[in-house]
């Protein structure tokens, strides 16, 4: 999920709107409309639980929290280890998300390709294997999300 709009000055901009509505759909994902968050705009600092109203309002009027481009507090880093210990797709052994990533990643470097080649590397893989598989869509996910998970695995 792209949140540069995070550095964003303007709080009004289409930009930074959708990215609000993005990180709130994420941090209520299966759960009630009325339950409540952390909030993470620059006053609260993930310290207080809002509702996704007042969450909303205190990020617009106050600011997103700079550099909380990985939402601990809201569940990403779990999402991010249940996915990379999955199955590549169901029925395979030899894989997991990750360790495929890595090795795509090892080639890519060696071998001297470029950004843009190893996205549609993953764009072709991703049509080709079977439904059910765990690809990440391009060079720019697969690079952010290896890295949140090698800091994530040294910490634990």
């Amino acid at each position: 999920m792209d949140k540069s709009w995070i550095d964003s000055q303007n709080r009004i901009s289409q930009a930074y709107m959708n990215g609000v509505k993005k990180f709130l759909e994420f941090a209520y994902n299966d759960k009630p409309l009325k339950s409540m968050i952390y909030c993470p705009c620059k006053q609260c600092c993930n310290r207080y639980l809002m509702t996704q109203v007042v969450a909303r309002e205190h990020i617009i009027i106050n600011g997103f929290l700079l550099n909380y481009k990985i939402w601990t507090s809201h569940g990403e880093f779990l999402k991010l280890l249940q996915e990379a210990e999955c199955e590549l797709y169901p029925g395979c052994e030899k894989f997991t998300m990750l360790s495929f990533i890595v090795q795509l990643l090892h080639l890519k470097v060696f071998s001297g390709s470029t950004n843009k080649s190893f996205t549609m590397l993953l764009e072709l893989l991703n049509e080709a294997f079977p439904h059910g598989t765990i690809l990440l869509k391009s060079y720019y996910e697969a690079n952010k999300n290896t890295k949140y998970l090698i800091i994530l695995m040294n910490i634990y």
